[in-house]
């Protein structure tokens, strides 16, 4: 048996193209997956630091509250004072749900972008 010389230069020029577009596809998962822990990290403080707001205008709101009660001169007052502060505390409260909510779709779509080429989030971030 003899053996036959092996050719040089590319065996299969038809795979590379292959082989090369799985490489980028390799890439490309791996920066949309090193992308996620960090997609979380923001949305976790994004909602942290929302969260701080709502408090601090929910305990400014009850300092208000208890500062009208000092000013009350009759009973009816009391009763303008509650359906004030109820009134106000159900529409901040619609809209602080309503600013989580979007906040939860805004982060989802980031999330689920990552792995959808051309979608947002898609690959690694960028740091300001």
């Amino acid at each position: 048996m003899t053996n036959s010389p092996t050719p040089k230069g590319p065996a299969r020029p038809e795979t590379e193209p292959a082989t090369e577009k799985l490489t980028d596809a390799m890439q490309q998962g791996a920066s949309a997956l090193m992308a996620i822990p960090q997609r979380m990290m923001q949305a976790n403080l994004e909602a942290i630091s929302d969260s701080m707001h709502f408090m601090n205008r929910r305990m400014k709101a009850q300092a208000a509250l208890w500062s009208g009660f000092g000013q009350l001169t009759n009973g009816s007052s009391l009763s303008d004072v509650q359906q004030h502060v109820i009134t106000s505390l159900s529409k901040e409260m619609a809209a602080e749900m309503q600013e989580l909510g979007d906040m939860a779709r805004r982060n989802m779509a980031a999330m689920t972008g990552a792995f959808t080429p051309g979608g947002e989030g898609y690959g690694p971030t960028k740091s300001s």
